[in-house]
C-alpha cells in the first residue's frame, strides 16, 4: 500500500518514524474497510480518517511540540546580589 500511495516518494525531509506512522494511520483503516484483520497494536485511530499522510505527520507534529511545551520546567533565575556602593 505504501508504494501505491507513493508514500516512499512524499516524505521529503520529514522524520522517517513518524511519516511512517501517519503512513500506517492513513492505511490500517484502508485494510480493515476491506475486510482485512491486522494484528493487535497496529496504528489505527479514526479521527484521522480522510486525511492525508501530511495532514496526519503535521497535526502530530504540532502536538508533540505542545506537548513538550507543556512539560518544559521554567527555572527560577537566582536574584542577583545587589553590590553596595
Amino acid at each position: 500500500m505504501h508504494p501505491a500511495l507513493q508514500h516512499h516518494v512524499r516524505r521529503s525531509g520529514r522524520d522517517s518514524r513518524r511519516w511512517n506512522e501517519a503512513c500506517d494511520y492513513v492505511i490500517n483503516p484502508l485494510l480493515l474497510d476491506a475486510g482485512l484483520s491486522l494484528p493487535d497494536g497496529v496504528l489505527v485511530d479514526h479521527r484521522f480518517r480522510s486525511m492525508s499522510a501530511e495532514q496526519i505527520y503535521n497535526l502530530r507534529i504540532q502536538k508533540h511540540s505542545h506537548n513538550l511545551a507543556a512539560r518544559t520546567v521554567q527555572m527560577p533565575v537566582p536574584e542577583l546580589a545587589r553590590v553596595k556602593r
